[in-house]
């Protein structure tokens, strides 16, 4: 009963790789606590499971994003299409691993980010790193959470799962609120000479 779990968990993985509606985290996080309840051993085993599945997924996404490319279809040749084809391809060969790290973490970005960087023919060496990185930082981060989650309440797998992925919608919600803070252009105060001021 366990290895028929752990499969079907492993292919829903695989597929929330490739289609976003796929509950693939949810699945895994269902997954904790029995985990940590079992030991060390078998979180570390779940962590590796998780990040192979992932990466898998990423790969297939990635390879039909190479197979179909950015010019097959009638829409992707459309001159604004095809500016932002452009540029996101631009982008990623700038900033490729960071990009497909992070977005890896993001549900439905992961899933846009991977085909992106198949299309537009992003070298396969530097995805299978990026990859890697991803799935493994992706299945340890799930992991922490809902064994996290599981030892401070005790509550049953669907709970375990809809309080980790909450958690974690709160979290990103204040990276992204921090990145766009951080980020918002600071323009220089600039002087003026009150009218009523003469200068000799």
């Amino acid at each position: 009963m366990i290895a028929v779990s752990l499969m079907l968990l492993f292919a829903l993985i695989v597929m929330d790789g490739v289609v976003p509606l796929v509950p693939g985290e949810a699945a895994l996080l269902a997954h904790a606590p029995a985990a940590f309840a079992a030991g060390w051993p078998a979180v570390l085993g779940l962590v590796l499971l998780a990040a192979i599945a992932a990466f898998v997924g990423d790969n297939i996404a990635y390879l039909l994003g190479r197979r179909i490319g950015t010019k097959r279809f009638a829409w992707q040749r459309h001159p604004r299409v095809a500016r932002v084809l452009d540029k996101s391809g631009a982008t990623l060969e700038r900033r490729g691993t960071p990009l497909i790290v992070s977005a890896r973490l993001l549900p439905g970005w992961r899933v846009a980010i991977t085909f992106l960087a198949g299309a537009t023919r992003l070298a396969r060496p530097r995805f299978l790193v990026a990859s890697a990185l991803g799935a493994t930082l992706w299945a340890a981060y799930l992991l922490g959470i809902g064994t996290t989650i599981g030892a401070l309440t005790g509550a049953s797998p669907l709970v375990v799962a809809v309080v980790s992925l909450a958690v974690m919608a709160l979290v990103g919600q204040g990276v992204r609120l921090l990145r766009r803070r951080f980020k918002r252009p600071t323009t220089p105060s600039t002087a003026r000479v009150p009218a009523s001021v003469s200068i000799a």
